[in-house]
């Protein structure tokens, strides 16, 4: 047999058997859930609590981003900084960039 012909055949048996490890322990892993995992109870009588249509759910999405919304305005976020034109958020990042080009040792004047 060719060199080749045997880094193929080591290949393939090491392939083999990785993927026969792979679904034993998918199996073991299986078998302990399925062993000692929780079982529900059947109910007696007891109804569960009705689920939200889908008119209902995006009601809740927009409330939640108006109040979002709503915080960020109080709180002044996104404004420019004083006599800048900048928000914080990117006055707080070329600040970041100027640090980082500043050697070590050296401060900024």
């Amino acid at each position: 047999m060719s060199e080749l012909g045997i880094a193929l055949t080591t290949s393939a048996i090491g392939m083999g058997l990785l993927f026969l490890a792979l679904v034993v322990l998918y199996g073991l892993m299986y078998l302990m859930t399925a062993l000692t995992g929780e079982r529900e109870q059947p109910s007696t009588g007891e109804q569960s609590a009705p689920r939200p249509s889908a008119g209902g759910r995006q009601a809740a999405a927009i409330g939640a981003a108006l109040a979002r919304a709503a915080a960020e305005m109080e709180a002044g976020a996104g404004l420019p900084v004083e006599g800048s034109g900048l928000t914080p958020w990117q006055a707080y990042h070329r600040h970041r960039l100027l640090e980082l080009r500043t050697p070590p040792g050296r401060s900024r004047p």
